[in-house]
């Protein structure tokens, strides 16, 4: 199931709002719907119900000199509901300590004063829904990453535990071929072993062959390599 995008535009003076409309919708894909609002407050409105119904909303773009709650602020409290939101904000007066709040919060895509020019409206509007949807993209891809890490992981951990509990039998097997200490005290007044593998088991080895009554052949040997290779030699 494909999720709704909404393009949503705020503008109390509704005649410049008609034409912000036919502006944009010129240049959006015929997926997005746009929705209008007249000031902050009903702007507000319009994203929670949105939201509620599980849309998305790629771009918005303001009015900065609205009654009620500027555009500043309008997209300071979006911030929250939809912090991935391309804002764009319109306005006639250049207010220099709004517009700089906003990049500072990283909450604007881009600030045009009136009257814009269509061509450059039309193309940050496209800038716009780009960026977000490369942004989009790389999130979802990255979810998909964690998702495939973890599976890798998981089949790693089982072949870890299949590959210890092969060496941990693979030593005790080994360890039941070398003599006993019990060998060794019965064949000699004193003596001591001391076996050490790599890792659980190893190439070396050792024997005892008693030939007389008091004549015993004592066997150490150290096959190629460390670990399984050289525990499958000896």
């Amino acid at each position: 199931m494909t999720t709704q995008r909404y393009v949503i535009l705020v503008e109390d003076d509704s005649n410049v709002l008609h034409e912000l409309r036919h502006q944009v919708a010129s240049v959006l894909p015929n997926y997005y719907i746009i929705e209008t609002a007249n000031d902050g407050f009903e702007g507000l409105e319009l994203v929670n119900e949105i939201v509620s119904k599980g849309g998305v909303i790629p771009l918005i773009i303001t009015d900065h000199q609205m009654p009620n709650m500027s555009g500043s602020e309008f997209i300071l409290k979006l911030s929250d509901l939809i912090p991935k939101c391309r804002n764009i904000m319109l306005t006639g007066e250049a207010q220099l300590t709004d517009v700089t709040e906003l990049i500072n919060q990283q909450a604007l895509f881009r600030y045009m004063q009136k009257p814009w020019s269509i061509s450059d409206l039309q193309m940050t509007v496209q800038s716009a829904l780009h960026s977000y949807n490369q942004d989009d993209k790389l999130e979802k891809l990255n979810k998909n990453l964690e998702v495939l890490v973890a599976e890798r992981t998981k089949e790693l951990e089982v072949i870890t535990k299949e590959l210890n509990s092969g060496l941990n039998y693979g030593s005790l097997m080994q360890s039941s071929l070398l003599p006993s200490k019990n060998v060794v005290d019965d064949s000699f007044d004193r003596m001591d072993v001391l076996y050490r593998p790599y890792d659980r088991v190893s190439g070396d080895f050792y024997s005892f062959y008693k030939i007389a009554d008091k004549k015993t052949v004592v066997l150490v040997g150290d096959a190629t390599g460390h670990g399984i290779a050289g525990a499958f030699l000896s």
